[in-house]
């Protein structure tokens, strides 16, 4: 099954199915959804065992983009907290605390084909036990039919994946 959303709204646990759900990023609009916003709607959020897979950025920079939504989560000074009220300090931690604590495992493997990933999946699944993948950079793939490859994938896995486009 493809399901294509717009919206982050349109997710929730109960739209994770085994199957692939295609981000609907317009070119020129601004982006809807972003892979870090999903990781933390549903690992941080909601407890749900999350594989971050990124083809185009480095742990770090997932990382760091995570880090940085999570702190705007929580305080509207993310500039400044040297000078933010302790009550905001501590939002700003609890905030790190939920991050560090999420069962959100990040790989980053740039370029590999989809076989590599079906690979990687099975062995973080064998690992970890997670029943979400957010693939980041799908457009990097040099495939025939990627869509219908990453769709058979989450079928053969019995997980749901969740990756981005642009039209």
């Amino acid at each position: 099954m493809v399901k294509t959303i717009k919206f982050i709204n349109e997710l929730s646990i109960e739209s994770l199915e085994a199957g692939l759900i295609l981000i609907n990023n317009c070119e020129g609009e601004r982006q809807t959804i972003s892979n870090s916003d999903i990781a933390l709607l549903f690992a941080v959020d909601n407890n749900v065992p999350t594989v971050y897979l990124s083809l185009e950025h480095r742990e770090d920079i997932i990382a760091r983009e995570l880090l940085k939504k999570q702190f705007a989560r929580y305080t509207n000074n993310f500039t400044e907290l040297s000078s933010s009220s302790q009550e905001e300090m501590d939002r700003v931690e609890d905030g790190i605390i939920r991050l560090s604590k999420a069962p959100l495992y990040i790989v980053n493997h740039p370029n590999p084909s989809i076989d590599t990933m079906h690979t990687i999946a099975k062995k973080v699944i064998s690992e970890k036990g997670p029943r979400l993948f957010v693939i980041d950079g799908i457009s990097l793939l040099d495939e025939d039919n990627p869509i219908q490859l990453l769709e058979a994938m989450a079928t053969d896995l019995n997980v749901t994946l969740i990756a981005g486009r642009t039209k």
